[in-house]
């Protein structure tokens, strides 16, 4: 949006946004910090902002912006009760939030359709963006793969990582199955530091390699042979896994990584129509499903090819403020 010569504003209430990514604060005109609602509320009914775009979780946020006069767009990225957050408090925030918001964003055409199958919003104005990349970060020189010069296989995972056995993001039982077969598993995280230590230590195939910003880190994946997306699928997460996107996958097509995937059902699709991947079938050998993986082709502008950026919707986004406004 401020490519396309808008100003953009950011109110946060806990941390500056560049304690997550330094790069955060260099897309804001201006950043606002808030310590009560009522400062929050009484800076924004003053102000001549056109629209406040409030994301989701937790919705009290979004529930007290739509007690003033301004256009509120509500961007839902992790609907709470798919996660199983049903609390009457937490239901009732999130129908409000729904319902009333003057348009409503969401990560998946799976968390639309539930919104609207939940809470009636034929008429409302909706929008679908899923968790993509920025832009296609180019990659002049990609790195020699790994395998070339042990003649063994070399995948990656980045993002979250947790030691809860019913957390979607455990992976060290798949990862000693991956490991049994002599193929190394490498992980870059931010999270849980500890517990990716000692993970790195329980097997010569496992391979911590820290944390690194988005730009450097796609630079450092072309060395692999292909990228993780094996999520822990239990009763719990079940739901909220089949309506999730996650912004890994695109990031390893950026770096030209076919994907070993399973959990999330919607890239089944995906990567069978591409051929950008194979679907996990926990009944067959998972070394041979890795080399069938390693086996697809992924073009360097596949991103930019098919429109799977950020800014490649820009227009669609600025088109669905201004009838969020024009609508008020």
């Amino acid at each position: 949006m401020k490519e396309a010569g808008y100003r953009v504003y950011l109110l946060y209430t806990l941390a500056p946004p560049e304690d997550g990514n330094r790069n955060f604060a260099e897309v804001y005109d201006d950043i606002f910090t808030f310590f009560t609602p009522c400062g929050m509320l009484h800076f924004i009914e003053q102000s001549e902002f056109d629209i406040i775009h409030s994301s989701n979780a937790p919705d009290l946020l979004t529930n007290l912006l739509l007690t003033m006069d301004k256009s509120v767009v509500f961007d839902t990225h992790d609907m709470s009760s798919l996660r199983g957050n049903d609390s009457a408090g937490e239901m009732v925030m999130e129908y409000v939030a729904n319902v009333y918001s003057g348009g409503n964003i969401y990560v998946s055409d799976a968390v639309a359709k539930t919104a609207k199958r939940k809470y009636g919003l034929e008429k409302k104005k909706i929008l679908t963006i899923e968790n993509l990349v920025f832009e296609q970060i180019e990659i002049p020189m990609p790195y020699d793969k790994l395998s070339l010069r042990d003649n063994e296989i070399h995948c990656v995972y980045e993002g979250a990582i947790s030691d809860n056995t019913e957390n979607h993001r455990y992976f060290e039982e798949i990862w000693k199955e991956i490991a049994a077969q002599g193929i190394h598993v490498h992980f870059y995280s931010n999270s849980h530091n500890g517990y990716c230590r000692d993970l790195d230590e329980k097997s010569k195939f496992f391979h911590y390699e820290g944390n690194l910003g988005t730009y450097k880190l796609i630079q450092e994946m072309t060395k692999y042979d292909c990228g993780l997306a094996l999520f822990n699928v239990t009763e719990k997460n079940r739901v909220h896994l089949e309506n999730a996107t996650v912004n890994k996958i695109y990031e390893y097509l950026n770096a030209q990584l076919p994907i070993l995937i399973s959990g999330i059902k919607q890239y089944k699709n995906f990567i069978e129509k591409y051929n950008i991947g194979v679907w996990h079938n926990s009944n067959e050998d998972i070394g041979e499903q890795i080399k069938q993986t390693c086996q697809k082709k992924v073009r360097p502008n596949f991103l930019q090819e098919h429109r799977l950026t950020m800014k490649s919707v820009t227009n669609n986004l600025i088109e669905f403020y201004e009838q969020v406004v024009s609508s008020k």
